[in-house]
């Protein structure tokens, strides 16, 4: 019930912005995904790769989602 409200009025607010929403949420994707890799730049190599794998698959996710 309040799940369904809050959908509705969330729906109405954005209602005819919803390309403008999406790329909101999609840049502060975006800006995480930099921000951890600024993090994991100075870490060991094997560290790193594991932090690497984690974050492409991030990616990946991502671009599924942008092409839904």
């Amino acid at each position: 019930m309040i799940k369904t409200v809050i959908n509705k009025e969330i729906s109405g607010k954005i209602k005819g912005r919803e390309s403008e929403a999406l790329m909101r949420i999609w840049i502060g994707e975006f800006k995480d995904i930099i921000k951890k890799f600024e993090k994991i730049k100075d870490l060991p190599p094997l560290d790193f790769n594991a932090r690497l794998d984690e974050l492409s698959s991030l990616v990946n996710s991502f671009k599924q989602k942008i092409q839904l």
